[in-house]
């Protein structure tokens, strides 16, 4: 029999213990006959005043994920989506493939992984080669964003990381500071501004952005959570958050 409230699919979230934007976000975006399921993930200590050792950390938090797994699969998702963005881009685009690929074997279920939806939706918008990015992060965050692109066939043509002294600080960034940035980032050399990062709240201001720029704005909750989606054959057109949801 299926799910009363998610008869047509359950999609589990795992999440840092500091995230507050995703499960608001997802939420949003949730089709009729779907339902989200969150699961926490121990956040790795990464030390903003010493670079050399927050670069080291990158990478390190798969087995807190796993530990969330444990506690997330007995409500028996139909797919997880990993909405924890900076140790997923560890390694470049084969090594967020790899970890992709690990975390669905343990979990025995699809596993999506931010940095491989955010190249899907660029994907599916077509045409999008130069792209600048937005990060909430420190400089060896934004080393290893740029790296997975540049990998996966993208010219970065510029990279604009907040620099946010804490995990929970990212959630405090404004809309104003939002446009800051991303008129900072936007020329007519740039093809798509992308936002990587699950707990910058950027969902709906994304699609206002992409009107206002004449060009895609990809959110990353946005991106995850449509390939999410598509991945369990859901088609369904969600207005409000931009062209994937809307079009594609």
């Amino acid at each position: 029999m299926p799910d009363v409230l998610g008869f047509r699919a359950k999609i589990g979230l795992l999440l840092p213990y500091t995230n507050t934007v995703v499960q608001p976000e997802c939420d949003a975006m949730r089709p009729i006959g779907v339902t989200n399921h969150t699961g926490r993930v121990e956040n790795v200590v990464r030390p903003v005043n010493d670079l050399p050792a927050y670069g080291l950390t990158i990478g390190q938090g798969e087995p807190f994920v796993r530990h969330a797994l444990d506690r997330l699969l007995p409500c028996k998702p139909d797919i997880v989506l990993l909405a924890h963005s900076l140790d997923a881009f560890h390694g470049g685009s084969k090594g967020a493939s790899a970890l992709g690929q690990r975390l669905s074997s343990y979990a025995g279920i699809q596993v999506v992984v931010p940095p491989i939806a955010l190249d899907a939706a660029l994907q599916a918008l077509g045409g999008i080669r130069r792209i600048a990015l937005l990060t909430p992060y420190m400089p060896p965050g934004d080393v290893a964003v740029r790296t997975f692109f540049e990998e996966a066939g993208y010219d970065v043509k510029r990279i604009h990381g907040m620099r946010k002294p804490s995990p929970v600080s990212i959630a405090e960034t404004t809309p104003a500071q939002l446009r800051e940035a991303i008129t900072l980032l936007d020329g007519p050399d740039v093809d798509a501004i992308v936002q990587c990062g699950t707990n910058t709240a950027t969902a709906a201001f994304a699609a206002t952005a992409s009107v206002w720029l004449g060009k895609p704005v990809i959110a990353c909750n946005v991106a995850c959570y449509w390939y999410t989606l598509r991945q369990l054959g859901l088609t369904d057109r969600v207005p409000g958050f931009g062209d994937l949801l809307e079009r594609c």
